[in-house]
């Protein structure tokens, strides 16, 4: 009869806590549901997702710790100088994979759909943060010494790693070929995060995982595809004309 007691008790527990999850969850995105240009609120269920992050005080999350401050020590200067660059970015993060001329004066239509694919990660990372309500490190231990500002906003997910894999997997839609190097550097940009001090490494894990769903959602979303044929046609009308090998002086005479 006690176990029987316990077991109730525990399920009783279980159920509250799961409708405590979706209560915020719901309350968050549709907060925000203005700002989704394609999506749902209930398009992705971060609450079912993502599991919860380490929890303060136990042994996975002093390992993280030692991890950040292992890396902290160790950090090159051109670490640092891409970390820095890295803090707001935009479409221009790819660009030595794209080319140096991809960048939002030349593409418009490209960085619009960008910015608004980001915009639409952005409602469900905050969902996320707001639910798991976790600190960045360095407020969890003072040994760590991030680079930029100390910022107060909740860190699981990390919102740089989502959009890094986000941006990287509507990209090679554009170019197929070079698939391993853009994925390659979306999750880039989501580990740099942890070697500025930021994030811990299990934030870069949750917000690769938050972006892979966010671009499966929109890349299957009926209008986000239309977007995304016409940005083709600009990208790949502007890769021919700036790629145009001009004839030789001997094909001309």
């Amino acid at each position: 009869m006690i176990h029987t007691r316990f077991l109730t008790v525990a399920i009783l527990l279980c159920l509250a806590a799961t409708v405590h999850a979706a209560t915020v969850h719901a309350a968050t995105v549709q907060a925000k549901e203005k700002e989704l240009h394609f999506l749902k609120p209930d398009s992705i269920r971060v609450d079912y997702l993502l599991p919860a992050p380490p929890s303060l005080g136990s042994e996975e999350q002093k390992a993280e710790i030692e991890a950040l401050l292992a890396i902290q020590a160790t950090r090159t200067s051109e670490q640092v100088k891409r970390v820095e660059a890295e803090m707001k970015f935009d479409m221009t993060a790819f660009d030595g994979i794209m080319g140096s001329w991809f960048t939002p004066e030349n593409l418009p239509k490209t960085n619009k759909l960008l910015k608004d694919a980001a915009a639409e990660s952005k409602v469900f990372s905050t969902a996320a943060k707001d639910l798991f309500q976790r600190k960045r490190p360095y407020w969890d231990d003072d040994r760590l010494k991030p680079l930029g500002e100390r910022e107060t906003e909740c860190g699981y997910p990390s919102g740089h790693a989502t959009r890094g894999i986000l941006f990287a997997r509507i990209l090679l839609k554009l170019e197929p070929k070079k698939k391993d190097r853009l994925l390659e550097r979306g999750r880039e940009i989501g580990w740099d995060r942890a070697i500025g001090g930021v994030h811990y490494p299990s934030d870069v894990a949750a917000g690769r995982e938050l972006g892979l769903a966010v671009a499966h959602a929109l890349l299957t979303n009926s209008e986000f595809k239309a977007q995304l044929r016409e940005v083709k046609t600009e990208y790949e009308r502007f890769k021919k004309e700036h790629t145009r090998v001009p004839p030789s002086p001997v094909a001309a005479k």
